[in-house]
């Protein structure tokens, strides 16, 4: 019932959001719940052509993974609170799309950092409550600061997006508020140097992560940018969004070369997507940076989908290096997996191609950057050649698992699903970009520009296939580097933990058992208890304490009449 209505929600999400782009037309709802001086408080419902098309796509992936669900987690003896977490989720995205307000948006945004933490820590593991643990804590970093900027926010009166005229020159206050948003999108959308969270996200059960790693968790900061976008152009540390998000898809890609677990191949890909969305938003692209969020959003959800039903059929194995040869047992997964990572990759006519390739060539024409430029060229290149080493190393070897009698597609609740989400992504890309032609501008490149982006793709396939075999750079520092994404998950993971447990146990002890206990309440105690002991001894009916009250009181009035 919950997948079919989710479904049903994103047939008229789609049908809506095309009409409003025939009609160019939004529908604007608002509920003013308080009001205090001159600052007021909305609950507001905004529908545009993004929000309805976003909100199909997420319902449509999240009824794909209901079903897919159902047999994934047959066994499970908390599937049905498994099935509530996973609907709170997606209500809570739902929330955030549809919020125009920043205040009633911060609910949305709450409520996937609550959830994602309880999904993370679905299977009570020590590994998945560690990862839990840095999940919870990256996020709130972003929540702070969106707490702050909601504060900030406060100053102008309403909470609204579209309260906020833009203008030539911006005020302090401005500028510090889209600081602080900008810092919370990039801290929910993972960028560095808080990317050690979403690799370790992959503790959650591999439905979830269809979900969360496509359209809902990781990408609310992208979509937050997206809104803000008017704004952030005027802001002149987008520069900074842009040197950050060029290297969240390069160490990405490049850790991507040397990793040997499936879906933290998967989630660094999603890393790097991010960085390339994040990478057009700043250079102004809000449009396909949208674009390129829907269409990844499917191929992404078809990549994990598929990646699930091998590791089911496998034994729970997710080490690629102990697959190999399961083409011939599962075809059908195979070549999903395999069409998805080709869309991953830009492959012309591909869902990836129509945006991926768009942004690529925007940047090529209107920027002058040879560094960010190269980083971009570099990124793409490490996405095709990690997408052909994981095709290479766990579909083209020989076997390696004990016994391949158990490997079979016989779950129909998991192939069906997998079959139309493969359908709907190869499709979306040239649907999606029909139907977005008059927002996007003409792209008018020379010949061997328009042919670097093939040549690329083509040239990282084959070092795909060379990394596949395993003789470069086994056992090196390089390889150890990357395969560690720079250090850091060993940092903020690891490392920042014991920091601030050192700290803590430094402040107790000189702050709380010291100075700040001895000038507060312990210090306060000490002292009425020496008042209470003098009261109590006169009190006692003792001849020394009347005679001692009776000179106090007597010799001031002895003094006043000599």
């Amino acid at each position: 019932m919950s997948s079919a209505t989710l479904m049903i929600s994103s047939v008229l999400c789609l049908t809506l959001s095309l009409y409003l782009i025939v009609t160019d037309q939004s529908f604007f709802i608002e509920w003013a719940v308080l009001e205090f001086n001159s600052l007021s408080l909305d609950i507001t419902i905004f529908s545009d052509w993004m929000s309805s098309m976003f909100l199909s796509t997420v319902t449509f992936i999240s009824s794909i993974v209901v079903i897919y669900s159902e047999s994934y987690m047959t066994h499970d003896k908390d599937r049905v609170r498994f099935l509530l977490l996973v609907l709170a989720f997606v209500l809570s995205m739902v929330v955030l799309i549809v919020s125009a307000n920043i205040f009633s948006l911060l609910l949305g945004w709450d409520g996937l950092g609550l959830v994602s933490y309880c999904l993370v820590i679905f299977y009570q593991s020590g590994k998945s409550s560690s990862a839990g643990m840095i999940t919870a804590l990256s996020n709130r970093i972003g929540d702070v600061c969106l707490i702050i900027a909601i504060a900030l926010y406060s100053s102008m009166g309403t909470f609204n997006f579209f309260s906020w005229v833009g203008g030539s020159q911006m005020s302090g206050n401005q500028i510090l508020t889209m600081t602080f948003i900008m810092m919370a999108a990039t801290t929910k959308s993972a960028q560095i140097p808080f990317s050690a969270w979403l690799p370790a996200a992959m503790a959650a059960p591999t439905p979830v992560s269809a979900l969360v790693h496509s359209s809902t968790l990781v990408t609310a900061g992208v979509y937050l940018l997206i809104r803000f976008s008017p704004m952030l152009s005027e802001l002149h540390s987008n520069y900074y969004l842009l040197l950050v998000s060029s290297l969240t898809m390069f160490m990405a890609g490049l850790s991507a070369n040397f990793e040997n677990d499936l879906k933290k191949v998967i989630a660094l890909s999603t890393l790097s997507q991010l960085g390339l969305m994040m990478f057009s938003i700043s250079m102004g692209l809000e449009v396909l940076a949208f674009f390129h969020l829907i269409t990844h959003a499917l191929f992404k959800a078809l990549l994990f989908l598929s990646a699930g039903l091998i590791i089911h059929t496998l034994g729970n194995t997710q080490d690629i290096r102990a697959m190999g040869g399961i083409t011939k047992a599962i075809p059908l997964t195979s070549a999903l997996m395999n069409m998805a990572s080709l869309s991953l990759c830009g492959f012309p006519f591909l869902a990836g191609f129509y945006s991926k390739d768009l942004i690529i060539e925007m940047n090529l024409m209107n920027s002058d950057n040879f560094f960010i430029t190269g980083i971009l060229m570099l990124a793409t290149a490490f996405t095709a050649s990690y997408s052909m080493r994981l095709s290479f190393i766990s579909m083209n070897n020989s076997f390696m698992s004990n016994s391949a009698a158990s490997v079979a597609e016989s779950d129909k609740l998991m192939i069906i699903p997998m079959f139309w989400m493969g359908a709907v992504s190869v499709m979306s890309g040239s649907m999606i970009a029909w139907a977005l032609s008059p927002l996007t501008s003409n792209i008018i490149l020379p010949t061997e520009y328009k042919m670097a982006t093939l040549v690329i793709i083509t040239v990282s396939a084959i070092v795909g296939y060379t990394l596949a075999q395993d003789r470069a750079l086994k056992g090196s520092l390089s390889k150890w580097l990357n395969s560690t994404m720079w250090f850091l998950p060993a940092l903020t993971g690891k490392a920042l933990p014991k920091a601030l447990e050192v700290y803590g146990k430094s402040y107790i002890k000189l702050q709380d058992q010291g100075w700040t206990e001895k000038l507060s309440s312990q210090g306060m105690y000490e002292q009425f208890s020496q008042v209470s002991k003098v009261g109590q001894q006169a009190q006692y009916n003792s001849i020394k304490t009347f005679m001692l009250m009776f000179l106090i009181s007597v010799f001031p009035a002895v003094w006043m009449m000599t």
